[in-house]
């Protein structure tokens, strides 16, 4: 086991050595940290360039959808759907078997949904055509519209 005394001779005797073999580290430690640094700024430059080419076509895409939903013949397609669709119901809830103040008061629905479609200017300009199905004739599996007849 070596004593304090030892110890202290032998540092004042490879003082230089010693001096030089932590300066040695240090760079080393500099240098290490040093390409730390740069690689960590590669890889952030390339994340970055990632992010802002991704968020760039999410932002893309947004626009692109925003415009299909809010493009006016779309609208006017979405609007013309969804009176055929109350229309349709409103068809159906005439045949429903119930009793007659409920129908009345889907006919008064009808009527009002109607008017404020007019109010808009979203006001149908032509009926839709009407076509009957004869259901007791059978049909050929090729021709899916034999039996139904325009009115």
């Amino acid at each position: 086991m070596t004593t304090e005394q030892e110890f202290e001779e032998f540092v004042s005797r490879n003082r230089d050595l010693i001096e030089r073999m932590i300066e040695m580290q240090r760079g080393a430690a500099s240098d290490f940290v040093g390409a730390e640094r740069a690689m960590a700024r590669d890889v952030y430059g390339h994340a970055r360039g990632f992010a802002d080419e991704s968020r760039a076509r999410a932002e893309d895409f947004a626009r692109a959808a925003y415009s299909a939903f809010t493009d006016p013949e779309v609208q006017r397609h979405f609007v013309n759907m969804g009176m055929e669709f109350f229309m349709g119901m409103s068809a159906l809830m005439e045949r429903a078997p119930m009793p007659n103040h409920l129908r009345e008061g889907f006919r008064g629905a009808e009527s009002t949904v109607r008017s404020a479609a007019c109010r808009t200017g979203d006001c149908p300009k032509e009926s839709p055509r009407k076509v009957a199905i004869v259901s007791d004739e059978r049909r050929d599996e090729g021709d899916v519209f034999k039996g139904c007849e325009e009115r």
